[in-house]
């Protein structure tokens, strides 16, 4: 999801891509690229409870310029970007993390911990 994100955000500056050199705007561009992977890699969330996470994802891409639809099929996100008749980007990605336990260490490392209820359900 976080690569997508990364892509989708490259893919709306194709102007400002064909203005400039790819490293330029990547260099202009890195810190608003990163700051919202940090936050969702340090903030995961399970299937079906991904709703911190959409909001992110929708708010990001709305900045971007894409036509955002927000809560299909419960938390999912539709993002397309126009650019005249032809052609259009549509993106798709899971937002859903894994409940596994992160050993990185990094700065932005998951620090979330789920707890298994009595019925087997989960809770972040």
């Amino acid at each position: 999801m976080r690569c997508c994100l990364l892509l989708a955000t490259l893919a709306l500056q194709s102007a400002a891509l064909r203005a400039n050199s790819v490293e330029s705007w990547t260099e202009k561009n890195l810190d608003s690229i990163v700051r919202p992977y940090f936050h969702l890699h340090s903030h995961p969330e399970l299937s079906y409870h991904e709703k911190e996470t959409a909001a992110c994802i929708a708010d990001e891409w709305e900045k971007s310029g894409f036509d955002v639809t927000t809560g299909v099929g419960g938390h999912g996100v539709v993002a397309l970007l126009k650019n005249g008749p032809e052609p259009i980007v549509m993106l798709r990605t899971d937002l859903d993390a894994l409940p596994v336990t992160e050993a990185t260490k990094l700065e932005y490392a998951s620090s979330v911990v789920v707890v298994v209820n009595g019925d087997g359900g989960r809770q972040g």
